[in-house]
């Protein structure tokens, strides 16, 4: 029997599991289906990294199916077989393992890991493969630099272009709060692509439980060594408010500290049990074992017959999806410097299946900054995670596994324009080098939220001619100025090609135009000042 026939075959057993297990599963929302149609014709066309962000509970896991039939079922991709197909996280959860082996066709069950697995069992498979798809689900969790995922990634050499493109390895990643992943994408240049994913009808989102005053501003339990009684008789309130709307009893859901110990855990299960005297109280904690019976809870709470108060310990957040129907109000763990991306993925009420008398108490600074982040881009936001910072109102990485990945700087500047004669040496300036004086004018620029203005440029012009460096030969020259402080447009300058030694303009970001005048450009970045003469009329 011929490979070619093999393949086939192969192909086909993947598509009638596949096919079978759709008919077991609820039915793809129109959203989801156009959303994995976008990253498969992005694949198509020759991303080898699509990032996919939805907000929480909107369908990505399914999305993620539909986009494994789509590959499927084109025959363009070659060589699809379950020995290729690969769903990782970095979350360290059992139980994300077996909700997601759930979800998709039992033959798949070998190829899904969670953190705890990638380096025996993951990184052995995916070695020496070609032609494999890996999805990698809530991929904000352990991504940063010399963490887990970075370190897996790099030693399959997933964080390399020319590997990925020669072995045609594919990498579809997921999340809702993607963090400082979102704005290294723009270091993949060319080969990287994000869809947003669109919820589906009858989906509740943060920002409707905001608007319907289904959402409050968390606070501590404590304040000043005293109860903060202001903010229980609010938790109160909407406790009873849900009930009432309901028309019976419901779960009420406490998470507490992860530091928390048993005494303090006490007095704030003391508040409760003291105003709610016939209510049932659980209390539930990671290390006594004894967390995963939540889910029984709130799978088995049929008949509800009194209120029931859960005390939870644990980080339960983006890892799972929960049975919604009976639970009424949901009140965050309290935390002063809480991430953003914590308090999206911690309200586990949103979805299509939530009741519409469900409350939470949460970081109300959070959902601001995620609408703000999601309506506007990192360029314009201020999102606070573990992998970004904040500069000049601007989000940044922190550095990830998807940061300036190996082979995309030879496509920011084309080899082919090294020889070009009108390309002039590039002029390198240290900025921690100079004078106090000299470095206050270009430091200050990095650190201003605005685009250079013409006076700053007269400035920068008027220093550089100052500091005798040589570009007075260059008077003539069409002079411009530009910050260079983002990844984006890092990549697109090509500062890692400015840097080499010997290194010289090249027409790479030039128009026709542009590409006939002579110009004097300016790049400016945290470390250096880049001079790039161009001398388009020789």
């Amino acid at each position: 029997m011929s490979t070619e026939h093999i393949a086939t075959i192969k192909r086909r057993i993947v598509k009638d599991s596949f096919t079978l297990k759709m008919i077991e599963m609820r039915t793809s929302s129109t959203e989801q289906k156009e959303g994995a149609r976008k990253i498969v014709t992005y694949l198509l066309n020759g991303a080898t990294l699509v990032l996919c962000t939805a907000e929480p509970q909107a369908g990505k896991t399914q999305t993620m199916f539909e986009t494994m039939m789509g590959i499927i079922e084109n025959p363009i991709f070659p060589n699809v077989s379950f020995e290729k197909l690969f769903v990782i996280t970095g979350l360290s959860s059992t139980s994300w393992t077996v909700q997601t082996k759930e979800r998709f066709p039992q033959e798949m069950s070998g190829n899904i890991f969670h953190r705890n697995e990638l380096e025996k069992k993951f990184i052995p498979k995916v070695r020496d493969l070609k032609d494999c798809y890996i999805f990698i689900d809530e991929v904000q969790i352990a991504v940063r630099k010399n963490q887990t995922l970075d370190k897996v990634l790099k030693s399959c050499g997933l964080n390399d272009i020319d590997f990925m493109e020669e072995n045609n390895i594919k990498v579809i990643l997921f999340s809702a709060t993607p963090n400082g992943v979102e704005p290294d994408m723009a270091d993949w240049d060319k080969h990287s692509e994000c869809v947003r994913l669109q919820p589906g009808n009858g989906y509740t989102s943060n920002q409707m439980m905001l608007d319907n005053d289904r959402m409050f501003q968390f606070e501590s339990f404590e304040k000043k060594g005293a109860q903060n009684v202001k903010y229980i008789s609010r938790v109160f309130d909407e406790i009873r408010k849900s009930e009432e709307e309901a028309g019976h009893p419901l779960i009420h859901c406490i998470r507490l500290p992860k530091k928390c110990k048993d005494e303090r855990a006490s007095i704030i299960t003391g508040i409760f049990k003291k105003e709610f005297i016939d209510a049932d109280f659980i209390y539930l904690r990671a290390d006594k074992g004894n967390i995963s019976d939540f889910d029984d809870i709130l799978s088995s709470y049929i008949t509800p017959l009194k209120s029931k108060f859960v005390f939870i310990v644990e980080s339960y957040r983006c890892a799972k999806t929960i049975q919604k129907k009976h639970v009424g109000v949901w009140v965050e763990r309290y935390a002063l410097n809480q991430g953003f991306d914590v308090a999206v993925q911690g309200n586990r009420l949103v979805g299509y299946d939530t009741p519409s008398y469900s409350r939470i108490f949460t970081n109300l600074q959070a959902i601001t900054a995620y609408y703000n982040l999601k309506d506007n881009g990192c360029d314009n936001s201020e999102w606070r995670s573990n992998s970004t910072r904040v500069v000049n109102g601007t989000t940044t990485s922190k550095g990830t596994a998807l940061s300036t990945p190996d082979g995309v700087f030879h496509d920011a500047i084309e080899e082919t324009h090294i020889d070009d004669v009108r390309g002039k040496p590039i002029i390198t300036i240290k900025i921690d080098t100079l004078p106090e004086k000299e470095k206050n004018v270009f430091t200050s620029l990095t650190e201003q939220k605005s685009r250079i203005k013409k006076s700053d440029r007269e400035a920068v012009e008027k220093e550089l001619k100052n500091m005798n460096i040589g570009i007075d030969m260059y008077s003539t020259y069409v002079f411009g100025c530009w910050k260079m402080i983002k990844n984006a447009s890092r990549s697109k300058w090509g500062k890692e090609k400015m840097l080499k030694v010997g290194a010289k303009t090249t027409p790479t970001n030039l128009s026709p135009k542009e590409q006939k005048t002579d110009l004097l450009r300016v790049y400016i970045d945290y470390d250096y000042v880049f001079i790039c003469p161009w001398n388009g009329t020789a």
